[in-house]
């Protein structure tokens, strides 16, 4: 597999017991942060002004996009984890 081409947000202020409780980035985030920059044309010249995330887990994706977007936007995110 290729090594991802856009950078993940930073997650050094969590520690190995948050993973526990947080979905930890994987494949899947490494693809879709890939493809908000590739669309970020696309994305921006719908100009969104508020952005939701349902099952957000480390939050990577709403970050990704929040640095993609090229005018502010409130952002919503929520996740459940039964523990």
């Amino acid at each position: 597999m290729n090594p991802p081409c856009a950078d993940l947000p930073k997650l050094d202020h969590l520690g190995r017991a948050d993973f526990l409780n947080v979905y930890e980035p994987s494949d899947d985030t490494y693809l879709f942060v890939d493809t908000l920059h590739a669309e970020s044309d696309f994305i921006n010249a719908k100009k969104p002004s508020v952005c939701a995330e349902i099952g957000g887990g480390s939050g990577c994706l709403t970050a990704t996009l929040a640095n993609v977007l090229a005018s502010p936007a409130a952002f919503f995110i929520t996740d459940i984890n039964p523990s």
